[in-house]
């Protein structure tokens, strides 16, 4: 009896093993890969790239993924949201959100209406190659400039991390 049971928990493990070593083989399927053209008939918005590191050999990417500036869309994205209340604070929160980390989000879920800058982007400045991190400067046309700080995550690309507006008069 012993000897049946030491067999039958043996081949229950065996089991495990091989359908854990399965799954683990298992080949992810290829990502989607929708062009521009089918994104602006369909109607909906077009997010960012955050595609971040060298394209995989091989083929089958795009050549706009792999630019010496894949932080520029993120930095201008949140420099044109930050300065444009929309439609009330609840959609300013929504649109600032998604380019910054949960940390920068949380500390703009206290900010009030009247605290909303409303400007129009004149210039994103920042690096010609990206690191991990880098630092742009976004310039408004009322005088406002803000310098961020945008780092790379691999879970979700592109962030700002931290946001210094710079105040004018200090030269003075």
């Amino acid at each position: 009896m012993n000897r049946l049971r030491g067999l039958w928990i043996w081949s229950t493990i065996a089991v495990v093993v091989i359908l854990v070593g399965i799954v683990w083989m298992w080949p992810t399927p290829p990502p989607s890969s929708s062009s521009a053209n089918e994104a602006a008939d369909s109607g909906r918005r077009i997010e960012p790239n955050l595609f971040v590191g060298p394209p995989h050999q091989g083929g089958g990417h795009h050549e706009e993924q792999w630019t010496s500036r894949p932080w520029r869309p993120v930095a201008e994205g949140f420099a044109r949201d930050f300065a444009d209340p929309g439609r009330g604070v609840a959609d300013w929160r929504r649109r600032v959100g998604r380019w910054v980390t949960d940390y920068l989000a949380e500390q703009y879920r206290h900010t009030a209406a009247y605290r909303i800058p409303v400007g129009r982007l004149d210039a994103v400045d920042g690096p010609r190659r990206a690191s991990q991190a880098v630092t742009a400067t976004a310039s408004y046309r009322t005088g406002l400039t803000l310098i961020l700080r945008l780092e790379v995550f691999p879970a979700t690309g592109w962030k700002v991390t931290r946001v210094t507006p710079v105040d004018a008069t200090a030269g003075m």
